[in-house]
Order: structure tokens, then sequence, then C-alpha cells
């Protein structure tokens, strides 16, 4: 089978994340960590942050996702995943750790650092095949959780319902 190539995997993996300070039985958590290719985590976030990215779109845009669980032993929690499959290219990838077994049920993510660098983005370039690892190795000092926005139907719900009220008010005087 001439002419088949053999592309290389992303093996990506943080260490020793602690726990999130909004989980309260740390014995029986669940985290998902989803990893991204490119140089910006912004776009990623914004349904983290403000709840305006569709849900779909922001798992879609995962190259790989990995559930893990807390190690009371440890009091931290490890993720270790392969993902993509890239061949003579340079890849750009982070990675955002959620506290929960999906995205659409946590209440706090985490932009992965690089141990060590303070950067979030680690660069690796592939050549025609093999795998290259993706290490933050992170230690509990450098976390950095932060809340997730939920978005409110009923608040939205009440402001069209006001505002109705109010034209239909000035209608009738």
């Amino acid at each position: 089978m001439a002419g088949l190539v053999q592309a290389g995997a992303v093996a990506w993996n943080a260490l020793n994340v602690q726990a999130s300070p909004a989980t309260t039985d740390k014995s029986a958590a669940t985290y998902c960590g989803y990893f991204f290719t490119g140089t910006d985590y912004t776009a990623a976030t914004k349904y983290l942050l403000e709840g305006t990215l569709d849900l779909d779109a922001f798992k879609s845009a995962a190259v790989g996702s990995q559930t893990s669980t807390y190690v009371p032993a440890n009091q931290t929690i490890n993720f270790s995943g392969s993902s993509g499959s890239f061949s003579s290219e340079t890849v750009t990838g982070y990675l955002i750790i959620v506290d929960a077994a999906t995205v659409d049920t946590a209440s706090n993510y985490l932009v992965a650092k690089v141990n060590g660098t303070g950067s979030e983005y680690i660069t690796q370039t592939f050549g025609a095949t093999g795998n290259k690892t993706f290490a933050y190795g992170m230690q509990a000092a450098n976390n950095n959780w932060q809340a997730i926005a939920v978005p409110e139907p009923t608040s939205g719900l009440m402001l069209l319902l006001g505002v109705a009220g109010l034209a239909l008010r000035r209608r009738r005087v």
C-alpha cells in the first residue's frame, strides 16, 4: 500500500490538578478535560464565560476529551488523553478542564498552564509519522479556577414580557 500516510496523534496530559473549590464532595467528583488546537482559547471560553457560544460548537471544536476522577490520596486530578491525526505540520494546543463529567453540567473551568512557563499553549512540530506529547504537568499552586456563566432563560423571558406589557399599555393610552 504505497502512499498510505501514517499520521501522528497528540498525547496530552495534566497532572496534579487541584480540585475546584466549588466541589463539595471531592471524593465522588468527576472532571473532564477538553483538548483544543489553535492559539486563541477565548473563542472556546465564550461559552464558559458568557454562555454565548453554542454548547455543540464547544464540544465539536474540541479535538478530544477525557474524564477523570479525584484521587483522595493525592488530593488532585490527573488527565491523560490522545487526540487528532497530524502529519507534517506544526500544532499548538491548549487544555480546558471543567469540574463535571461534561461541560454542560460544570460550574467552574480551568485553562491549564504549562508547568513552569505560565503559558496556556504548547506547540509541537509533527513529521510524516509519530506522536507528540503535550504535557501540562500542572502543580496545584498554579490552578486558577473560574466560574462558568449560567444563562438564565427566565430573566430574558421576564424582560421580554415586561417590554411587551409596556408596548401594549402605550397602545391603549
